[in-house]
């Protein structure tokens, strides 16, 4: 069975990720947006452009505050992961790109290990 989340705001489903491959502690996955997602597609869609800008920019500095204003939004919405077994963390701890049908992300808390991603912390912050 190939490992699954699914990405939600509260109790609205925005959609699933279904893992492609993993490198140390990233976890990419193919994602399939509903349409819940779609009213937030641009905020990755910056998220993503301003991490781009970044990584050629020649002031470093501003680049890295401009992209971390922006995934402070993506991070104010509050989104959670469910792993396929059903397990539910509202606390999930994580980095998340998502773009076009792609999505990769880290679990601070814990390295891959082929389980839920969540974390035990109860000060932790959604994604």
């Amino acid at each position: 069975m190939t490992d699954t989340w699914k990405l939600y705001q509260g109790n609205t489903f925005l959609g699933s990720m279904t893992l492609t491959d993993n490198d140390n502690f990233w976890i990419y996955c193919e994602f399939t947006p509903t349409s819940a997602f779609e009213q937030f597609r641009s905020l990755f869609v910056e998220e993503q452009r301003l991490l781009e800008a970044f990584e050629t920019s020649s002031d470093p500095d501003k680049a890295i505050n401009m992209w971390e204003a922006s995934y402070s939004k993506i991070r104010g919405l509050g989104l959670s992961l469910q792993y396929m077994d059903g397990e539910f963390d509202d606390k999930n701890t994580i980095l998340l790109h998502i773009l076009d049908n792609e999505a990769w992300f880290w679990p601070f808390d814990r390295p891959w290990c082929g389980g839920p991603v969540g974390s035990s912390d109860p000060d932790a912050k959604s994604v």
